[in-house]
């Protein structure tokens, strides 16, 4: 099952490597780009412009602000590179699958292990772009602020991995749209906002150099403990629209078949 989980990810690679490289390339700029105007905000804001060039380069390399903006801003581009990228690689069975004798249960294992491979492939992507960046992964800095990155970024690739295949999927019928609308709304909306407002707060916490106290480390594990619940949560929800071949390929009213 392994096999034929990494066949359809390199046929999946194949047909879109231009896609991805692309994706890549508008990434990196856009990323420069993003960096290049908040820093020169930043710089405007502290007046630090009007310093010497030497002065201005030291005070760029330890100021803990500078540091911030940099790590924060490179890494959001990385994230977002490894999630744009991964909404190349559905997760989703053949469909000659949905008619095997194969029974759900099967089904749903395949489902996983496809789910799970798919999420540690963006994760180690997401790991070598840091490694040849920052010439270390944020792996093992063994510091909490890079705990909590480790675990946001997990966290953002979980959401973006449990989005639809828009190639095959289409919009739910009626009789499904109740029920399938609810769990999948917590999984493109809700959670992606609410982990997106921890990256910033985490961001902002890093900027203003606020002091680790036991207050701030009790909403951080209980945040992180409730993105484990929604991660629970919509991965079962996930997992029981994708195994349903109503639900991903019956046609709309009036529509044709795939």
């Amino acid at each position: 099952m392994t096999k034929l989980i990494f066949h359809q990810l390199w046929s999946d690679f194949k047909k879109h490597w231009l896609g991805i490289l692309i994706t890549l390339v508008l990434c990196y700029f856009s990323t420069l780009f993003v960096f290049s105007f908040v820093f020169s905000l930043y710089l405007i804001d502290s007046e630090l412009y009007l310093l010497p060039e030497a002065e201005l380069m030291d005070h760029v390399v330890h100021s803990v602000q500078s540091n911030a903006i940099l790590y924060f801003i490179i890494l959001a581009g990385f994230l977002l590179s490894a999630i744009l990228v991964s909404r190349k690689f559905p997760v989703r069975l053949l469909k000659p699958m949905y008619f095997c004798p194969a029974d759900t249960g099967l089904k749903r294992k395949t489902l996983r292990s496809y789910f799970w491979i798919k999420v540690l492939i963006c994760f180690l992507f997401l790991e070598g772009m840091c490694l040849l960046y920052f010439q270390t992964t944020f792996l093992f800095t063994g510091d909490f602020k890079s705990t909590l990155l480790i675990l946001l970024s997990v966290f953002m690739i979980l959401d973006f991995s449990m989005k639809a295949d828009q190639g095959n999927k289409h919009a739910p019928l009626e009789l499904d749209a109740s029920t399938e609308g609810k769990g999948m709304s917590a999984v493109n909306i809700y959670w992606f906002c609410l982990l997106v407002l921890e990256y910033i707060i985490l961001f902002c916490q890093s900027y203003t150099e606020f002091e680790w106290n036991v207050w701030l480390a009790g909403f951080w594990i209980l945040a992180m403990l409730g993105n484990l619940f929604a991660a629970f949560y919509c991965i079962r929800t996930f997992l029981n629209n994708m195994i349903s071949y109503e639900k991903l390929y019956a046609p709309q009213k009036g529509g044709d078949t795939p």
